[in-house]
């Protein structure tokens, strides 16, 4: 859905193209998207794939449905820099796969970055969120994220 609106490397701009009925899984959908009377109200852009990426990460990372999960997970997105703070459900789960807990906390960060920020151009753009999750699958001993393979 990107290349409907470009924008310039590392950075959101304002939509170019309004995408009026988009489909897909309201979770899924970034408040942005929805807020009648904004620059970015039905334009699907990098920031509401990120939002969507960010969702997505929380997801895996939790176990947890989609169904308001970034409310559900509000102490997580609230503390990310303190583990201690978060509350079950919403914490990383062992059915969700062994998260050592730096890696839970980058992740944790990067879902911050990409969906808890209601301002947009307080949101970390798409491409730096790929390279420092690039960066991160590297510390854990993924060499190629292209492929799935984690």
């Amino acid at each position: 859905m990107a290349g409907l609106c470009p924008t310039r490397p590392g950075q959101y701009a304002k939509p170019a193209k309004f995408v009026p009925r988009l489909r897909g899984t309201t979770d899924f959908l970034d408040p942005l998207y929805a807020q009648p009377g904004t620059a970015y109200s039905g334009c699907a852009t990098e920031m509401t794939d990120g939002y969507a990426l960010g969702v997505t990460m929380l997801l895996t990372l939790t176990g947890l449905g989609s169904m308001s999960l970034v409310h559900r997970c509000r102490h997580i997105l609230m503390n990310p820099e303190d583990p201690t703070a978060w509350h079950p459900p919403a914490i990383p789960s062992p059915e969700a796969g062994a998260w050592p807990p730096k890696v839970a906390q980058r992740l944790v960060q990067l879902v911050v970055g990409l969906t808890w920020e209601p301002q947009a151009h307080h949101r970390l753009p798409l491409a730096q969120a790929h390279t420092k999750l690039e960066a991160l699958a590297a510390t854990v001993g993924v060499d190629d994220v292209s492929n799935g393979d984690f």
